[in-house]
């Protein structure tokens, strides 16, 4: 018997080929597949990645019972009542036990197949997913609370007609409109903009490059007042639409303070610039008599004196010059408070300046019997650029005041190089003393402004304060700092730091090291033994003009007065001199009025080119200036120092 089983054979190859195509399917599936029978009591298969989900491998799986990869047994049961009544189950969430993981969130599809008495699945890991979810949702609720919550107004408004989508109390709140007052209302017409120009200007903005950062505008409240906010906004998209995301900030507050803290500033700048008249003229009130003062001592001490009488006229000379410091003191300290204080910076040596300043300290050190020395480590550069004068006035009164406080022992100035660059280098001074030292209580104040340690220490040794105080400052302006170390009855370590430039191309050789003001008051031009100066002294005040001309007579000069600008003019007319002592302030015509008339060309005066140094009984920056300006070649301030008055004039005359 021949029986045809060809369709029989295709059948069943048909039948295998789908079989392995579900077989393959079935393990390569990126879901989770199962298959299970109903009671749980045995895993009839599953695919990778389904124990994936579990975290086990097929032999703790297979054969087993399901119940136990359930977090919650009552789900499962849960479940199958309803594939009973059912047949299958689509995407219900539920909670499975990962060996390692813990507790995974999973989505289970299944159909029930009951003649068989099992069911097939699928299983998704949705943990990662519903993580996020959670986070998005937490997000979302934090950015509600922000939004609800901000003191700042946020608004939601649309782009293209400014309708008002959302706003928070913040807005409410900041501006007096109600919700229902503005919501579904362009901006525009609830006149919340002062100036509609400032919304369209914000909107143009947000169109070009999708955000506004600080927008200052005007927004008016609904009782019609004005309020100043900045406002911040960013291109978002709402509901299918383009929207602006506003913050505005109120800074009407702000403002007002700013425009209060300008008037102030206006009124102390006001007030400073009236201090500073009132000091310019109270130091050309007080510099012309100490003029006279100190010019008188100094005339009488070239008569015939007996030791004694001479002394008494120095110690009143040097009383008078004491006076003089203490009215610099108090113009540098003003110049500094009101920030006019400025830096003359020029090519110096370092060795120089302390060698002048210890000139003149050396008197006072040989009157106490102590040791005045200086060291300059070997590594700190000699040439540089800065202000030598004022490094020189910071090194004199920190010594001074340590040789005042030192009645025996020494005095000593240490230099060393703290930091370095290729362009400049910071210096570091320290000045030790083995005087009484100071308080511990005291030292908090050393640096303050006519401030020491004690009313005693002023009665002892004398004294206004100011000069710690002004060191402070003016080390600040050379970029350093101030400090002292000190034991009471010990002796005190004063240091303070400054910043230097170093100077490219320095030549030592023409760096000449300043002679002291006791050297310069002696020294005569060489030139006086070949020819006779004559000097015309342009000077309105009556003692000037009786001292000055028998002062330099000493010297070999010989000094013509004018007693105004228009008699100095007529003189400079008529006679060939060789340097004008030029008053500043006078009558008829001033002195910057007599030079600027010298130096025309076209005017009659026999020499353009006359040296002239400005007499100044104000010592401010721009009194100096003005001198410069008119075409004065140099200045000295009332009261005249011999010393110096004489260095000007070899200066001048012997070129």
């Amino acid at each position: 018997m021949i029986t045809d089983v060809t369709e029989l054979k295709v059948y069943a190859d048909r039948l295998q080929e789908r079989e392995e195509k579900y077989r393959n399917l079935f393990n390569n599936s990126g879901v989770g597949m199962f298959r299970t029978r109903l009671d749980g009591s045995e895993i009839l298969d599953v695919n990778q990645k389904c124990l994936d989900i579990f975290g086990r491998s097929r032999e703790e799986v297979i054969g087993k019972p399901s119940v136990k990869l359930w977090v919650d047994p009552q789900e499962r049961e849960d479940m199958v009542k309803m594939l009973l009544s059912a047949d299958h189950v689509s995407e219900l969430e539920i909670k499975v036990l990962h060996t390692k993981n813990g507790v995974r969130n999973c989505v289970i599809s299944i159909v029930f197949y009951r003649e068989q008495g099992f069911f097939e699945g699928t299983l998704i890991d949705i943990t990662d997913r519903k993580r996020a979810e959670e986070t998005l949702r937490s997000s979302e609720q934090k950015l509600s609370a922000i939004f609800r919550t901000s003191p700042d107004s946020i608004n939601i408004n649309r782009l293209d007609n400014a309708t008002f989508v959302e706003v928070n109390e913040g807005f409410t709140n900041m501006l007096g409109y109600t919700r229902e007052d503005v919501i579904g209302k362009p901006s525009v017409e609830t006149g919340v903009w002062d100036d509609p120009e400032d919304r369209s200007r914000l909107a143009r903005q947000i169109r070009e490059k999708g955000f506004v950062k600080n927008l200052e505008a005007c927004l008016r409240r609904k009782d019609g007042s004005l309020i100043t906010v900045i406002v911040s906004s960013r291109l978002i998209e709402l509901d299918g639409s383009l929207c602006t995301l506003n913050i505005a900030r109120d800074i009407t507050e702000r403002k007002n303070l700013e425009d209060e803290l300008r008037k102030s500033k206006r009124e102390s700048e006001a007030a400073n610039n009236a201090k500073s008249r009132f000091l310019a003229n109270m130091s050309h009130e007080i510099r012309t008599p100490m003029n006279g003062v100190i010019g008188m001592i100094e005339l009488l001490q070239h008569s015939n004196l007996t030791p004694e009488q001479y002394q008494y006229a120095e110690e009143a000379k040097q009383s008078g010059l004491e006076l003089v410091n203490l009215l610099n003191g108090i113009l540098d300290l003003s110049k500094i408070e009101a920030d006019k204080m400025e830096l003359e910076l020029a090519d110096f040596n370092l060795k120089s300046v302390v060698v002048d300043a210890f000139k003149l300290l050396s008197l006072t050190a040989n009157e106490k019997a102590l040791k005045l020395e200086h060291t300059i480590d070997v590594d700190v550069p000699m040439s540089l650029t800065g202000d030598a004068g004022r490094l020189r006035q910071i090194i004199t009164n920190i010594v001074a005041n340590a040789l005042k406080f030192t009645s025996k022992g020494s005095v000593t100035l240490f230099i060393k190089k703290e930091f370095e660059t290729e362009l400049s280098v910071t210096l570091r001074f320290v000045i030790k003393d083995t005087g009484i030292g100071i308080s511990a209580h005291s030292l908090e104040h050393i640096f303050d402004s006519f401030t020491q340690a004690n009313i005693s220490i002023t009665r002892t040794h004398g004294g206004s304060g100011l000069g710690l105080a002004i060191c402070k400052k003016l080390v600040e302006l050379m970029k350093g700092s101030i400090g002292v170390d000190s034991t009471l009855g010990q002796g005190s370590a004063f240091w303070f730091t400054s910043v230097f430039d170093k100077q490219i191309k320095a030549d030592a050789d023409k760096i000449k090291t300043p002679a002291s003001v006791a050297q310069l008051a002696l020294h005569l031009p060489d030139t006086t033994q070949d020819k006779r100066f004559r000097i015309l002294l342009a000077e309105d005040d009556p003692n000037t003009q009786k001292i000055l001309p028998k002062l330099l007579k000493h010297y070999g000069y010989q000094v013509d007065v004018s007693c105004n600008g228009k008699e100095a003019l007529l003189a400079l007319q008529n006679n060939d001199y060789d340097l004008v002592l030029m008053d500043c302030m006078m009558p008829e015509m001033s002195g910057y009025e007599v030079t600027t008339i010298v130096r025309d060309q076209t005017s009659s005066v026999l020499r353009h080119d006359i040296p002239i140094i400005a007499l100044t009984g104000n010592a401010m920056k721009h009194d100096i200036e003005l001198c410069t300006a008119s075409g004065m070649n140099d200045h000295l301030s009332k009261p005249l120092i011999l010393g110096d008055l004489l260095t000007k004039l070899d200066n001048w005359l012997t070129r």
